[in-house]
C-alpha cells in the first residue's frame, strides 16, 4: 500500500481509524473509541443529519423533475426558494448546522414561527403538477390561524409525501422530532 498511497496517506489513515483517533462532528471533537457505545444524543444528532439531508435533498431532486421550467428560467431564485424552506445560513450543507437545541422552521411550535417556512414549501409546491386547491392561496399573517396551519401543513405532507412515492415508488425520509435526551 505504501507503494500506492505514500506514507502521508498511511499516516492519516492511522490517525483517523486508531483508538486514540478523533473526529469533528458539528463543531463537536468525538473520540473514535467511544463510538463503539456512542451515548444517545449523539445517536439522536446523526439520525437527524441524516433523515434532514435525505429530505432536502429529495425533495431537491423531485422539484428539480417536477419544476424543471422554474429551474431552467430561474437557478438561483429556485435554489433560493428550496433554501428558504429550512432555517440557517448553509443551504444544503452537510454537517454545516448545528444540532437544533427546539423544535424551528416548519417545526416550530409557534403559529408565526413556522408561517415563512410553510408558506416558501407551499410555494414550492404550487409549480408541481396537480397542486391542491387549498395550496395555491397565499399565507399570510392576516390568514395564517391554528386551524389554517394544521390544514396547509396536513395537506402539505399528504401531496408530498404521495408526489414522492408516485416517482420513487417508497415513502421519503422526513425528519422526526426526536426525544432530547443528554
Amino acid at each position: 500500500m505504501q507503494d500506492l498511497f505514500g506514507d502521508d496517506l498511511l499516516a492519516t489513515q492511522g490517525d483517523i481509524f486508531s483508538p486514540e483517533g478523533v473526529v469533528e462532528f458539528q463543531g463537536e471533537q468525538i473520540s473514535i473509541a467511544s463510538l463503539a457505545t456512542p451515548p444517545a444524543l449523539l445517536v439522536q444528532k446523526i439520525t437527524w443529519e441524516l433523515f434532514k439531508l435525505g429530505f432536502w435533498y429529495k425533495l431537491r431532486d423531485l422539484d428539480c423533475y417536477l419544476a424543471w421550467g422554474c429551474w431552467d428560467n430561474d437557478t438561483v431564485g429556485r435554489e433560493q426558494l428550496l433554501h428558504s424552506i429550512f432555517l440557517g445560513e448553509a443551504g444544503l450543507v452537510m454537517w454545516s448546522e448545528s444540532f437544533p437545541l427546539e423544535t424551528y422552521g416548519l417545526w416550530n411550535n409557534t403559529l408565526m414561527g413556522c408561517l415563512p417556512y410553510l408558506e416558501n414549501f407551499r410555494r414550492l409546491l404550487c409549480d408541481w403538477d396537480d397542486v391542491l386547491p387549498c395550496l395555491t392561496t397565499p399565507l399570510t399573517s392576516d390568514n395564517f390561524t391554528d386551524t389554517k396551519s394544521w390544514e396547509v401543513k396536513r395537506v402539505v405532507t399528504t401531496f408530498y409525501v404521495q408526489t414522492f412515492f408516485d416517482h420513487f415508488g417508497r415513502p421519503p425520509i422526513v425528519p422526526h422530532l426526536l426525544p432530547m435526551q443528554s
